[in-house]
């Protein structure tokens, strides 16, 4: 598909996959609040979201609340990041400190701790047993009980450009860590943090999203979008902006597909080296996407600034449209031939 039958399908009416059946899940559900911020499945199969007013757990079919009216460990109510570590605790980020639910009991950590700040942005549990806590003044690392902070980036200016923005661990145990000033790496043999190396230094900048696709090639949403693989840093798609400055988020699949979410209400799948439009127009609930995230079963979580979170249901049986080689997606007869073989009839 051109790029400009993509935009085309950004601007019109709603175009949504047949392969999925989608569900919005609002506070007329019983979600605290329609602005979302993060999204987790733990390991027992709960799905928690972080929103601004509040933590949520769903079990499939209801919500569960968790925030300052019932909660004590909560001072405020909005959460802005979420992660389990390998013992099975989920730890949650928010305006006024951090916090850890461990066998049904919360528990806040703040400056007082040895937090450097209590303002958290950011959250990735390594498979080592560490934490690392993105704070407006920069990263900390939990491990074995102990808060370390690291200094800011040289030639920061001010604290506003310490802000760390997102922490992710890639397949090969790499940490990143991005900031306003630029992306970094955690080298663990030397206990330090250092610069990634981009030929396009706006490139490393204001990085906000981490995905991985099957190759294990690593895809950041900073100002642009960027592919890093075979030791090089490619902006990507090459043809078009329209998933550049309009990408809002990306996210890894359990196969390895990367999804796209763009302000232009389309959703986009980097799939076996293109990407492949999957829906758009007004197929989404809202164009502020803020998170994407798939679960174990398969199910898609699209979070909005909005409207909620939109469910997209795999179908148990898959359709075969225009997208798999239909002349047309309105059939009209099927026969069997003696060789087995499906005939199809469409409308064109």
């Amino acid at each position: 598909m051109t790029s400009a039958a993509m935009a085309a399908h950004g601007a019109g009416p709603a175009t949504f996959p047949l392969e999925y059946r989608q569900r919005v899940w609002t506070r007329q559900h019983g979600l605290p609040s329609n602005a979302i911020q993060s999204i987790l499945q733990t390991r027992d199969g709960f799905l928690w979201i972080a929103t601004r007013n509040g933590l949520a757990r769903f079990d499939g079919l209801k919500f569960a609340i968790f925030n300052r009216q019932n909660t004590p460990a909560f001072i405020r109510d909005e959460c802005t990041a979420l992660a389990e570590d390998r013992d099975g605790t989920l730890w949650i980020g928010t305006r006024t400190g951090l916090l850890s639910l461990r066998e049904g009991q919360f528990q806040r950590y703040d400056t007082r701790d040895g937090l450097w700040d209590e303002s958290i942005t950011a959250l990735c549990a390594r498979a080592g047993g560490d934490v690392w806590i993105g704070t407006m003044k920069g990263p900390v690392r939990l491990y074995r009980g102990e808060f370390t902070r690291f200094p800011p980036k040289e030639g920061v200016r001010n604290d506003a450009d310490d802000d760390t923005l997102a922490i992710y661990e890639d397949r090969k145990r790499t940490l990143w860590i991005s900031s306003g000033p630029g992306l970094q790496y955690w080298d663990d043999s030397t206990s330090r943090l250092h610069d990634a190396r981009f030929s396009d230094v706006e490139a490393s900048q204001y990085v906000k999203h981490f995905a991985e696709d099957s190759t294990g090639a690593l895809w950041l949403r900073g100002a642009y979008l960027w592919k890093f693989g075979d030791d090089s840093w490619n902006r990507q798609p090459h043809r078009t902006d329209l998933y550049e400055r309009n990408t809002l988020c990306v996210a890894s699949s359990t196969s390895g597909v990367v999804w796209l979410a763009t302000r232009s209400h389309d959703v986009v799948q980097w799939r076996e080296g293109q990407m492949i439009f999957v829906a758009g127009g007004n197929a989404l609930p809202d164009s502020e996407v803020s998170c994407l995230y798939e679960d174990r079963e398969g199910n898609l979580w699209i979070g909005t600034q909005n409207a909620g979170i939109a469910q997209w249901l795999p179908r148990r049986f898959p359709a075969v449209t225009v997208r798999h080689g239909l002349a047309h997606n309105n059939v009209w007869t099927l026969n069997q031939g003696r060789d087995g073989s499906l005939w199809v009839g469409t409308e064109g």
